[in-house]
């Protein structure tokens, strides 16, 4: 039988029991439940509603409203875990599931315009993780088959010229 998984928190997990080091959860049992609780909030909450799949039925305008009071919402209560919890990063001092899920969401969100400056925890995680070597080194703009700047995005292709 050929082994496959497809959903991002199933690979995490996966890659977790056959790669324990470095480890990707904090130890102490409780903080490893809220760090998938983050993880939760942010592929299950917050990253569907940056989707443009909604653009054709709700017109982009109503789209980009209601996905930024949707995203928002998501990342204050993200905003209240991680003052619980954050140091150099959402869990302490390592990178964790949790920040290797929060930095596409918010780029992704700051794509389309979200407002991040009130959620000062989010921000400053956010810039701790892009100076991590790491990041730095897996930046999409970094990789052989990035396409040249100027090719449209995912969000041009379902732009509704009628509503802008």
């Amino acid at each position: 039988m050929e082994r496959r998984s497809f959903t991002k928190v199933a690979i995490m997990e996966y890659l977790e029991e056959q790669y324990p080091k470095p480890a990707m959860l904090p130890m102490d049992p409780y903080l490893k439940a809220k760090c998938r609780e983050v993880v939760e909030l942010l592929v299950s909450g917050v990253h569907p509603l940056q989707s443009p799949s909604m653009i054709p039925f709700l017109g982009r305008t109503e789209w980009k409203e209601w996905a930024h009071r949707s995203i928002s919402r998501g990342f204050a209560a993200l905003e209240a875990t991680l003052a619980e919890t954050a140091g150099r990063y959402c869990f302490g001092d390592e990178v964790t599931f949790a920040d290797a899920c929060l930095l596409p969401q918010v780029h992704n969100a700051e794509r389309i315009g979200v407002d991040v400056t009130p959620f000062p925890t989010v921000r400053r995680i956010c810039e701790a993780l892009r100076q991590h070597p790491l990041v730095k080194e897996a930046d999409p703009s970094c990789q052989p088959d990035t396409p040249p700047t100027g090719v449209p995005n995912t969000f041009d292709l379902f732009r509704d010229p009628k509503n802008q």
